[in-house]
């Protein structure tokens, strides 16, 4: 009886004391724990965010992925420029500047024997107010730098995030401001060259052109894609409609009857105007420019010739030619300018050919 008394005795101190050993380590270990939990959690929200990433993979457009790729960059960098800015900010709160503001102590030494005590102890109070002022406005600009880089690069990513500012989701507003668009940006990569006091030449142009293409080919698809929407919805209510079916395949064959007529019309203009130029050589007709302004003759061949005599007649038009006709030693120097500018490689063959003047065919205008 006596042993297990003195056991019991000896035991309960011994259990006070592990119990009052692990409240101390769990006391002392909570950080540690929390650490533990913090980590955990980071790695779920890790392996949820992966799987996600697989999924956007998987669908993402190359449109999409690459605004992925720019915005993963950024987000790298804003994480960076976010940590600097809350270390800025804590370093601020705790009188701690960095190393390059800290190194910075304006003192330099003053001969106390020729300064009084009290004298040299007010040099050296100001030696350190101006170290002190120097700190405190270092430190002030360099939070306020970290906190522009911040805001800049959380503007940057809304902008990533809503898009591009010149494409909106309505095309014809989109295709209304895309020549505005496109010019003020030739207009400013202009400006870019000529400072630089280089001529832009055709490529600017080759590209506006090229950056309009695109755009358009984006507003088209996303009109037709709409248009293809409205038409499946019409046609779903339709099939719920049988009224409405007879009376669409009626408009759509109305449609099509003006349209058909709208084609042959467009098909016989060509066919006209042929019947019309055969209807006029085979009359005798002449339509030929006079030498007034907007003035045509129209009529037949005679009346035109007859209208000739009788304006040589009223002028006295070639009677001071006789026997020195201009019109062969004309054609002689056209042909031979003609000549020396294909022997200079100014002009080819068929361009020669088909310049150069036949006597046969050349007459003096004289109506």
């Amino acid at each position: 009886m006596t042993s297990t008394t003195n056991n019991n005795r000896t035991r309960e101190p011994t259990d006070r004391l592990e119990k009052i050993i692990l409240k101390y380590i769990q006391n002392c270990t909570q950080h540690v724990r929390q650490k533990a939990e913090n980590r955990i959690l980071l790695v779920k929200a890790e392996m949820e965010e992966y799987k996600a990433l697989q999924v956007f993979e998987q669908l993402a457009t190359p449109l999409q992925w690459s605004t992925h790729l720019i915005f993963k960059s950024k987000m790298k960098l804003y994480g960076t420029k976010s940590k600097n800015y809350l270390a800025a900010t804590k370093r601020v709160e705790y009188d701690l500047p960095p190393k390059f503001i800290s190194n910075i102590d304006y003192t330099f030494k003053i001969d106390e024997f020729i300064f009084s005590k009290d004298e040299a102890q007010a040099l050296y109070n100001q030696m350190r107010h101006i170290t002190k002022e120097y700190r405190i406005q270092a430190m002030s600009l360099y939070v306020q730098s970290t906190n522009r880089e911040r805001e800049i690069f959380t503007d940057e990513i809304k902008h990533i995030i809503e898009g591009p500012r010149f494409i909106y989701n309505d095309p014809k507003t989109a295709s209304r401001r895309r020549a505005t668009e496109l010019a003020i940006l030739k207009r400013k990569i202009e400006l870019r060259f000529f400072e630089k006091k280089v001529s832009p030449g055709r490529s600017v142009e080759l590209f506006i052109a090229e950056l309009n293409v695109i755009l358009q080919k984006l507003h088209d698809t996303s009109t037709t894609s709409t248009h293809r929407q409205k038409k499946q919805q019409h046609k779903l209510i339709l099939s719920d409609n049988p009224l409405a079916t007879t009376q669409s395949s009626q408009s759509q064959n109305i449609n099509s009857s003006s349209s058909s007529f709208r084609n042959e019309k467009k098909k016989n203009y060509g066919r006209l105007v042929k019947r019309l130029k055969h209807k006029i050589r085979s009359a005798s007709v002449v339509l030929q420019k006079t030498d007034k302004s907007k003035v045509f003759h129209l009529g037949t061949r005679q009346h035109y010739q007859k209208k000739s005599n009788e304006y040589m007649e009223k002028t006295e038009a070639y009677q001071c030619l006789g026997v020195n006709d201009p019109l062969p030693n004309l054609i002689e120097r056209t042909n031979k300018y003609l000549l020396d500018l294909r022997l200079a490689h100014w002009i080819t063959q068929k361009q020669y050919e088909l310049l150069c003047v036949k006597p046969s065919e050349a007459k003096l205008a004289h109506l």
